[in-house]
């Protein structure tokens, strides 16, 4: 009788499971591969939470229908809650466990791929490595667990979505599309063994990290192998050939740890064991609304027995306390461009004064193309941190958004989309919609189709720019954007305003709030309006250029000591 292994078809997961075949066969049984395909492979998207539990319980599902005997798993992406219908057979010997971070081939300083593969010697602390990157870097990792520990060492980074096999990862690292990427040592070493790779992908600059200062993922280099418990095979027979004991129990004990943390494969816990040491390190769970206001999330970090883990307690962040002075009052929806900005003793005053509304009936039902190759899938494009929020409400009006890739203008607008659970695969550090539309012009292909969910008031230069570029670009009224209904505000003649979007200055005036001297916005649009409107006649209107967050900081300063502003 023919043993049937499922694994996925990517390269890397038909090796691992040519590993298992090969066990198989040696031992004189009969056995072939059987490439599947899950809903976890028809995607994209930055949203990891809603996919990569699919890869697992996709390919066990033919367990139990009967078309697979064993499924072939990466173990650290097997859920805690593995069902009861299925066995979890053994783990095979495990490989190197470290994390990669991964430069462009002219990076120096470093190894290239190549050499550190050939070097199982060099490993390098996590804050040594992250010291490689520059300030703001663009780091690619869809990870939970990278993305909240490598913002713990550099809360400046900005993570990026960059998903597929890692032939394709690495692709987009040379592509640009990030300054440095995060890969498990594991698949790495296993391509290139079985010349996978290609020379371009072994030249790229290379750092190991070391286990003790950068935890893995829970299981991260173990290969699983899984059956269906009532099983008509001999399946301790089968265990005695696959499983390497003492892989199966470091593993063991590592998902013990991410289990008594409630977590599962997407929970931000890394957890290594080595002769029964446990290095573990976990973040505190509101660490994306920390990096999104660009504060630096807690990371717990325990050594000692993986039986005696305790779990963490976290501290509530304290109020800044108040201040004297002037005040800067924003209209912003966040405090996330004051946080980053770290102005020292400074009032801050959210004032809220434009309210959102989905119009449902404008939303498309679908927006996955049937049978269309996922290169020929549009990237979703935010032009907008209040459109990332919206966008990320519509998801229930058309869940097929999730799966698609996410273009960002603007770092706020891609913190904003992270803060609720998704990493955009595109970041254009521009000021407006016309600088994101060059950006998406310079840096996506003429086939790339984008869709455009839009504001009522929404400005054209984005869309313009796209449409005159002769670009293929979708786009519907997504959200009302209305004036919100509070009571006037009374300011102070020191008070300064910083003003977001020309609707947010139309509504502070509707509003009847008192207009300060000192006026700060964003953009040629909001500048314009400030300008034109008749309300802000009298006051000094300053447009903030470059980096939002920078260009405030060092606007604030000279204006407290009273320096010209150009």
């Amino acid at each position: 009788m023919t043993l049937l292994v499922g694994t996925r078809a990517s390269p890397l997961a038909r090796i691992q499971t040519n590993a298992v075949l090969e066990r198989l066969l040696a031992s004189g049984l009969d056995a072939r591969i059987v490439p599947l395909q899950t809903r976890g492979d028809q995607s994209l998207g930055g949203d990891l939470s809603t996919h990569v539990g699919q890869f697992v319980t996709g390919l066990d599902a033919r367990l139990l229908s009967g078309e697979v005997d064993l499924t072939v798993h990466s173990s650290k992406d097997v859920p805690t809650d593995l069902a009861e219908s299925i066995l979890q057979l053994g783990h095979l010997e495990r490989a190197p466990p470290h994390d990669f971070l991964l430069f462009p081939s002219d990076h120096d300083g470093v190894l290239t791929l190549h050499e550190l593969l050939d070097t199982p010697d060099a490993v390098t602390s996590a804050v040594d490595a992250m010291n490689h990157l520059p300030l703001n870097a663009h780091l690619g990792t869809v990870s939970v667990r990278r993305q909240a520990m490598a913002l713990h060492l550099r809360p400046d980074l900005l993570p990026i979505a960059v998903r597929g096999a890692v032939e394709t990862r690495l692709n987009r690292l040379l592509e640009g599309r990030a300054d440095a990427l995060l890969l498990a040592e594991a698949g790495l070493r296993r391509l290139a063994e079985h010349d996978a790779l290609e020379p371009r992908h072994l030249a790229l600059g290379a750092l190991r990290l070391d286990l003790e200062s950068w935890p893995c993922a829970p299981g991260q280099g173990a290969i699983a192998v899984h059956a269906a418990r009532d099983s008509m095979h001999d399946l301790e027979a089968l265990r005695a050939l696959l499983d390497h004991p003492s892989t199966t129990q470091a593993v063991r004990d590592e998902r013990r740890v991410l289990a008594q943390l409630g977590g599962g494969c997407l929970a931000p816990v890394a957890a290594h064991v080595t002769d029964s040491v446990a290095h573990v390190a976990v973040a505190e769970p509101s660490w994306r609304t920390h990096v999104a206001r660009r504060r630096t999330p807690d990371v717990h970090r325990w050594t000692g027995s993986p039986d005696a883990f305790p779990s963490p307690s976290w501290k509530e962040v304290e109020s800044p306390s108040q201040t004297t002075g002037p005040r800067l009052i924003t209209t912003a929806s966040s405090s996330r461009l004051t946080d980053e900005a770290d102005l020292e003793k400074v009032e801050v005053v959210h004032q809220r004064v434009l309210d959102f509304e989905l119009l449902a009936d404008h939303w498309p039902a679908k927006a996955v193309p049937g049978h269309a190759p996922r290169r020929a899938w549009p990237w979703l494009l935010l032009s907008s941190p209040s459109a990332a929020r919206m966008v990320i409400q519509g998801l229930e009006l058309c869940p097929d958004l999730a799966r698609l890739p996410w273009a960002a203008l603007g770092r706020g607008t891609a913190l904003a989309a992270l803060e609720r659970g998704h990493t955009v695969a595109f970041c254009a550090e521009a000021e407006d919609g016309a600088g994101f539309a060059a950006a998406l012009v310079q840096s996506f292909g003429d086939d790339i189709p984008f869709l455009l969910p839009r504001s009522d008031q929404a400005r054209p230069g984005l869309l313009d720019g796209l449409k005159t570029a002769g670009r293929n670009v979708q786009a519907w009224t997504a959200y009302r954007t209305t004036a919100a209904k509070v009571d006037p505000m009374p300011v102070e003649p020191n008070d300064v305003l910083l003003v977001t979007s020309p609707s947010a200055i139309r509504a502070w005036s509707s509003s009847g709030h008192d207009v300060p001297a000192d006026v700060l916005c964003m953009g040629e649009a909001s500048e314009r309006t400030l300008l034109d409107h008749p309300e802000f006649q009298n006051t000094r209107v300053h447009r903030l250029h470059g980096p939002s967050a920078e260009a405030l900081r060092t606007w604030w300063n000279a204006h407290l000591e009273g320096s010209a502003w150009t």
